[in-house]
């Protein structure tokens, strides 16, 4: 059995009021509107049970309060880059962090950066998070869409056009070797995967120093 649900309208003509002066005050435009008229409101809104329609909510603000995570699923993870340690943990982190602040996080595989604008303007995002992705594919993006966005691990020297966080790997490889030494041993192996990417050659050269 369906079960009716309040509307604005409901809402308005038990209080007598405009169904305008009940959506400012669900969406916050309360300047113009005496307190007491929006604490009636807002009381008769939490008593009723009213749950409002979040996309009007959202399209009345003029954001989605969505920010997209998107991964590439490059071909290194194998076809399971959300089950990668790295990926996984990062999403979780970034989840919380967003919802702490009143953002939806979507999640989306999706290689094809036409496809990301396009998603990205269907759906009014605030903004995304790529991980998995080229310098090239950031730069395509950056030139076909004003959205801001946000790269995870992307080894660019001179980013200019996007913000990148990354983790030092120079410094990384370079703790770790320097450690090696100072525990007494002389002798020492990096064992890597044979890809020519960025991250194995920095990590390789900092050890060698």
């Amino acid at each position: 059995m369906n079960e009716y649900r309040v509307t604005i309208k409901d809402i308005a003509e038990e209080l007598g009021v405009s169904t305008a002066t009940v959506s400012n005050v669900i969406h916050g435009k309360t300047k113009k509107i005496s307190q007491q008229t929006v604490a009636k409101v807002q009381e008769k809104i939490e008593n009723s049970g009213y749950l409002p329609n979040m996309a009007a909510v959202l399209l009345a603000q003029n954001t989605s309060k969505i920010v997209c995570i998107v991964l590439s699923n490059d071909i290194k993870y194998e076809n399971k880059m959300i089950e990668d340690p790295f990926v996984s943990g990062m999403i979780n982190y970034l989840s919380k962090e967003l919802d702490k602040n009143d953002y939806f996080v979507m999640l989306k595989e999706e290689p094809e950066i036409d496809k990301i604008v396009r998603y990205a303007s269907m759906w009014n995002m605030a903004g995304l998070i790529l991980i998995g992705f080229c310098a090239a594919d950031y730069e395509r993006l950056r030139s076909n869409m004003h959205i801001p966005f946000v790269v995870v691990d992307a080894y660019q020297k001179d980013v200019h056009k996007y913000s990148d966080v990354g983790v030092d790997n120079i410094k990384g490889g370079f703790m770790a070797g320097s450690y090696l030494i100072e525990m007494g041993h002389k002798k020492l192996c990096s064992c890597q995967i044979m890809m020519k990417i960025a991250i194995m050659t920095d990590t390789l050269g900092s050890q060698m120093r």
